[in-house]
C-alpha cells in the first residue's frame, strides 16, 4: 500500500471511528456509513494532510475509497 493509500485509509477509519482493516479500496463510502457530514470531515482532513484543495464538484464524485485515493494521487502528481 502506498503512503497516500495508507494515509487515506487511516483518515477515513479515524473519522468513522472504525478499524483500518474495515476500510478497503473497494468499499463504497455509503456502505461504510459515510453521510454528507462525514464526507466533509474526511475531505477536510485529507486537504490538511496532503495540502490539497478538494472542490465541491470533485467531492460529490467520491463514491468509493478508491475514488478518494485516485484523486489524492492525481493531485499530488499535478
Amino acid at each position: 500500500m502506498t503512503k497516500s493509500r495508507s494515509k487515506v485509509v487511516e483518515i477515513i477509519a479515524r473519522e468513522l471511528e472504525v478499524e483500518k482493516e474495515a476500510v478497503s479500496e473497494e468499499c463504497f463510502l455509503d456502505t461504510l456509513g459515510v453521510d454528507s457530514p462525514h464526507l466533509l470531515e474526511i475531505a477536510l482532513a485529507i486537504e490538511e494532510e496532503f495540502e490539497i484543495e478538494i472542490s465541491d464538484t470533485d467531492l460529490i464524485r467520491f463514491h468509493t475509497v478508491s475514488d478518494i485515493i485516485t484523486y489524492v494521487n492525481d493531485q499530488e502528481g499535478a
